[in-house]
């Protein structure tokens, strides 16, 4: 069971641990996701972390502050997206007018930074909590959902903006859209993030 599970701290040059084939990705290209192989791999005593039966709980504690990072990192995926669609709106002129004066494009970008500055505040919370100690899971959670669904969508949206440009590789935005992805899946899916706030809701958090 989860309590015979621990943690262990495996040097590189362990004999029987060696690197698989490293992944191509959507996106993120930048950061190298791989295969790790442990075969007959045998650690000494003080390899182990925070003792025996530990394992999940430390797992546990890292996946929840790795929350709080990646929501900070899609809180700026976002502002990006959106400096780059207004910074187009501004500049780009359709019939005889900018694309920001339209009213519909001036909808998107109502709805694009109410919900970044929502997910900036969800995010200070949880990075709040977990600097004073308090429990954060849930807050790390949802900060971690919104956050990261608000990047997809905001990259969406400014693809859109940008029109048939968007969809090319010479402006940014088509490669946040690929790295927001990315957040949505990387430390727990959003179904993931939704199963566990709704149990901390129901424990009474």
């Amino acid at each position: 069971g989860t309590r015979g599970m621990s943690a262990f701290l495996v040097d590189r040059a362990t004999p029987g641990f060696s690197i698989g084939t490293i992944e191509k990705k959507m996106g993120l290209k930048s950061s190298p996701t791989c295969e790790l192989i442990f075969q007959n791999v045998e650690l000494p005593e003080s390899a182990m972390l925070g003792g025996p039966g530990k394992g999940l709980r430390i797992a546990l504690e890292t996946l929840h502050g790795g929350r709080v990072a990646v929501a900070a990192s899609a809180v700026g995926m976002s502002e990006e997206a959106f400096d780059a669609a207004r910074s187009y709106a501004h500049q780009r002129g359709e019939f005889g007018q900018r694309v920001w004066d339209v009213q519909g494009i001036q909808w998107m970008f109502a709805d694009m930074r109410t919900e970044i500055d929502a997910a900036r505040f969800l995010t200070y919370e949880a990075g709040w909590r977990k600097e004073k100690g308090l429990p954060y899971a849930r807050q790390a959670c949802q900060a971690k959902l919104f956050a990261t669904e608000t990047a997809s969508r905001t990259a969406s949206r400014a693809i859109q903006i940008h029109g048939g440009y968007g969809y090319m590789h010479e402006y940014r935005v088509e490669q946040i859209y690929r790295d927001a992805k990315a957040a949505e899946i990387f430390e727990g899916t959003s179904e993931i993030q939704r199963t566990t706030i709704g149990r901390e809701v129901v424990k009474g958090d």
